[in-house]
């Protein structure tokens, strides 16, 4: 078994966050095309949302080993 308790955090996506959220969807299975959320994620960096709501979405991240573990993104207004 494992060391140390396994946490969850829910915060939003920052642009530092979006390596590793285009390799968590590269890999989901949801959409087989890594161009796909590349394109997306650079449409999610190039939008300005209405204030009070995020950029890209949300993260939940794994804390005990900091990584990332499922991402909301956020529509396009």
């Amino acid at each position: 078994m494992p060391s140390g308790k396994l946490r969850v955090r829910c915060r939003q996506i920052g642009d530092a966050d979006l390596g590793a959220i285009f390799n968590l969807l590269a890999k989901s299975g949801f959409v087989d095309d890594r161009s796909f959320w590349l394109r997306g994620l650079h449409r999610l960096s190039e939008h300005t949302p209405p204030p009070g709501y995020p950029k890209y979405g949300f993260l939940l991240e794994v804390t005990r080993d900091g990584k990332a573990a499922r991402v909301v993104l956020a529509p396009l207004f």
